[in-house]
């Protein structure tokens, strides 16, 4: 993927996405899981995170007039070479 690609993923990122760590508690040591989300209306941009990244996409229909919400999730190792790639290019989520 180009870097001038990876710049747009990074500021859709920094809209739309969102960076999620839970914890497992069993046994003497927490565990750790990463996981990156994005949701947004145009199916293609999950889509296309999905191509350069991996992951899953869902979609969520909306009643009424709404359009549909499509999110785009990875987890794991995937999701820190996400994060790893977007960095540079971040500002609202960089901190």
């Amino acid at each position: 993927m180009k870097n001038t690609d990876i710049a747009y993923i990074a500021g859709i990122f920094d809209g739309e996405g969102s960076v999620l760590l839970g914890v497992n508690k069993a046994g003497k040591s927490n565990s750790y899981r990463i996981q990156v989300a994005l949701a947004n209306t145009n199916e293609w941009i999950c889509q296309w995170l999905k191509l350069g990244f991996e992951g899953c996409v869902y979609c969520e229909l909306k009643e009424g007039n709404r359009k549909p919400l499509w999110q785009w999730r990875t987890s794991g190792n995937k999701a820190v070479c996400f994060l790893e790639a977007i960095l540079p290019y971040l500002h609202i989520k960089k901190a």
